[in-house]
Parts: C-alpha cells; structure tokens; sequence
C-alpha cells in the first residue's frame, strides 16, 4: 500500500516547531508494508488542506493527516473533513463522557470550549485517545482509509500504536514490505555498513536502510517477498554482537532492565558527565524499580569521595577523569546500595574544560559486578549533549554485554 502524510499547521511553516511527526508516521508505517510516497505541510487554512487531500486520495491508499483536532478556531480540521466528504458534523455525546471522564481523573473543571472536541464528520469512526482530550478520526471512502491525528507527538504515537498500526496489518499490507530492524550500538555507520558488505552482495535488489543517531545506527531491511527468518539469521550472524534490539523503538535500557529481571539482579549507578541520564533513562521503563535500586550524580570530587567512597589520593594521582576513578565510582555505588551491579561514567563532557591529555570528549565508563570490574575509555565529540547522550548509552551497552555472559537465574 501507498500511504500519503499531510501534516498541518502553520508553526511548522514558520520555523517554530520541528515537524518529528512526520517521521515518526512513516516509521510506523514502514512496519505495516505501507511505503510512505509524499509527506506534505500545509497551513492551517482550509482550501490547502483540502487541495492536499484531493491529490492524496488520487494517489495512495492510505492517508495520515496530523494536527487541527483540538477545540480552538484555528483547528479545523474536522470541518474540513466534513466538507470535502459533503457530510455534516454530528455531536457524539459517547466521547463527551470520555472527555469529561478525563478532567474528572485529574479533579479539573472542564471548560466549554472543550465540548467541541465531541464534534466529528458523520462518516468518522472516533478513535479513543487515552493520552488527550482530542480523539482520532478513521474514514473509509473510495478503498481509502483516512486517518486524522492530534498533533501532540505523545497522543500522534499512542494512536498509532492502539489503532492505525493493528488496522492496517489487518489489511495484509505487510507480507510485501514487512520490514527488519536491527537496533545496533557501540560500531560506526561505515564500519557497520563495511561489516555488512558480504551480505549485502548477495542480495543486490534488498532495501537496505542505515539510519544513525547518537545513540547508535538502526539497520533496516524491506523484505520483497524473500525469506524474513532466513535474512534474520544472517544478519545476526554478521552483526549480531552489535544490536540490542530487533523492535524499531527498542530502549537499550529497556533491555538491560529485562535482562537484570531475568537474573534476578539489581543495579545501582554513579554518574558523573552524564548528570543522571542513565539514571532518567532507566525510571522512564515501566516497573523498573524491580531492578534498580538507585544512584548518586557525584559532579564534584568531594561528592565522589564523601558518597562513592573515592580514595582521595587516587583523585589526586589520576584526576577524576581516570579508569581507577571511574571503578571506585562504580564499586562504590554498588557497595552503597548493596546492588549487584554498579556502574560509573566520568568525564569531560565539554565543550571546555579539555586537555591535551583529557581532551574533550574522553570518558571512562565502568561496570562493576559480582565477579569483576570493566573498564573502558572512550572517545566521542565536541558537543556537551551528544556527549552526555553518548555517554550514558555506551555505559547501558556495557553493562548489557557484561550480563549477556553471566548465567539466566532458573525458577
């Protein structure tokens, strides 16, 4: 299937707002064997957006509109609909209660102006928005199935995966275009893709995708009729020791979180450069307290000392930034918190504050078992958030690697 995304709104016109959605959508749908062919930003006026729907229902199957749906007079996105289908707008007293069961929930006063967000075109199925107020709209007119979405990129992403996603693999679409995701971390784009040549080769016609970030390159395969399982197989074969996840949104803290479960083991975590990013990253997986059990953002050295137990000679002999500080860090925490595991990050994260001998970018991680303790110095950039950001996922990978050899606890 084809699929067409209209995204409206006039800050994403202007500069003012980053239009993410839209990339988020065609990911979705890439996973659903909907390939996304046009992505269109209209302004909050009508006869644009209907001009983009018109040329959307000649030219793909399936429609995803974003933005509008709220109570205000700038969205009007459901009028519009009502028009270009020539069918009225109709008051759904099922998603008023809805709506008003939400401001209940949080002891809040409802005002009148949100009763509009009950009007819907008379051909719209509404679907249930747990995250807002607005609810999604679903139309099937002419073999088209067309879907309006909120804005808001946490509501965008619930819906899609409550409704649009099951819905359009009902379809069948995914038997031509299933893709394969392979969330790798801690190798290069270049030296991933490198690896990854002999493999390539043998399949010339397969779509490939390298999509890097900070936290590490997403390789993407679109199948065309071959053999998921087999693909799997040597793919993981040749890159396996690098991925983390085969889900497109897998969280490596997500999985290391899983993996601690499953040994029955806890972790506690020192951090340094990173500021409490792992640790932010951790509490954001649902029932992560199972597992960990807390940590200490240790920015200074007399914190480092007075909290994680650094020898203040070793301080004084390597610096802060050093392999012998970053495992009493992480031994520290784990002793403080009579954790498991225990791990440490520390370092210059820039953009001053370098040497010639620390320059920025250097950070030492460690992770500190029941049997041993890791560390490892690395290398990133300039930039103090890129840092940061490497920083604390290079320290999860780590500790995932160093639990991958430790025995699963059997019931």
């Amino acid at each position: 299937m084809r699929g067409i995304i209209i995204s409206i709104g006039n800050e994403l016109l202007n500069g003012r707002t980053v239009n993410g959605n839209a990339t988020e959508i065609a990911r979705f749908l890439s996973q659903t064997g909907t390939r996304t062919i046009r992505v269109e930003t209209v302004p909050d006026l009508s006869s644009s957006i209907i001009t983009a729907l018109k040329g959307a229902m000649k030219d793909a199957e399936v429609i995803i509109m974003t933005g509008g749906l709220g109570p205000t007079h700038d969205d009007m996105t459901k009028g519009v609909l009502a028009e270009f289908f020539e069918v009225p707008l109709i008051f759904d007293e099922a998603v008023l209660r809805k709506v008003a069961e939400r401001y209940e929930k949080r002891a809040l006063s409802m005002p009148e102006i949100v009763r509009n967000q009950a009007l819907r075109p008379a051909n719209a199925l509404p679907l249930e928005n747990q995250w807002g107020t607005a609810p999604g709209l679903y139309i099937q007119a002419e073999n088209r199935h067309i879907y309006a979405l909120p804005g808001v990129p946490r509501e965008m992403r619930g819906l899609m995966k409550a409704h649009i996603i099951p819905r359009l693999r009902s379809l069948g679409g995914a038997a031509v275009g299933q893709v394969l995701n392979f969330r790798t971390t801690g190798i290069s784009e270049p030296l991933l893709f490198e690896t990854l040549q002999p493999f390539l080769k043998g399949y010339p016609d397969l779509e490939t995708a390298f999509l890097p970030s900070l936290e590490g390159v997403d390789f993407r395969l679109t199948l065309r009729g071959e053999n998921p399982e087999i693909l799997s197989a040597e793919v993981m074969k040749t890159i396996g020791a690098h991925v983390y996840s085969r889900e497109p949104e897998g969280e490596i803290a997500a999985v290391l979180g899983e993996m601690l479960l499953a040994r029955g083991a806890t972790l506690a975590v020192a951090e340094s450069c990173s500021g409490g990013l792992i640790q932010d990253r951790l509490t954001d997986i649902p029932g992560s307290s199972a597992y960990f059990l807390g940590g200490v953002v240790a920015y200074s050295n007399a914190v480092k000392t007075a909290e994680l137990g650094v020898a203040p000679d070793l301080l004084a002999k390597h610096g802060a930034v050093s392999e012998p500080v970053a495992r009493q860090m992480a031994e520290g925490v784990r002793k403080r918190f009579g954790s498991d595991w225990g791990m440490a990050t520390t370092g210059v994260a820039g953009p001053g504050g370098g040497s010639p001998e620390k320059p920025v970018g250097l950070v030492f991680i460690a992770v500190a078992g029941p049997e041993k303790n890791q560390a490892q110095a690395f290398r990133f950039g300039d930039e103090r958030r890129p840092n940061k950001v490497r920083s604390a996922q290079a320290a999860m990978w780590m500790a995932v690697r160093e639990l991958r050899q430790t025995i699963v606890k059997r019931a």
